[in-house]
């Protein structure tokens, strides 16, 4: 799949109304020793790298009609709301007291 085609979906999926439910991240591998260099590297994974997110992403989403709320959505509130969410339900264990 490629980007054009994951930028579509999100587009229709925030379209659908879903965009209360839709966190989008970022798991890109930024290094790979299985090229010899960093050229190489970089003309085999032109968009494996950590600002791939704001620089096509992000401009790609808004192209396709994603508003700026839309997109703090899912890459604040919603990732903030799950982690909270998480951080009630297993509060950090306590220091030991000596």
């Amino acid at each position: 799949m490629t980007m054009h085609d994951r930028v579509k979906t999100i587009a229709e999926m925030v379209k659908r109304g879903y965009v209360d439910q839709l966190t989008l991240s970022h798991d890109c591998c930024c290094w790979s020793d299985f090229f010899p260099t960093v050229e190489q590297y970089n003309a085999a994974m032109p968009q494996h790298n950590y600002l791939h997110i704001c620089n096509d992403v992000i401009p790609a989403l808004q192209e396709a009609g994603v508003t700026q709320k839309q997109i703090d959505k899912m890459f604040i509130d919603n990732p903030r709301r799950h982690f909270e969410g998480a951080a009630a339900r297993f509060p950090a264990p306590k220091p030991n007291q000596e």
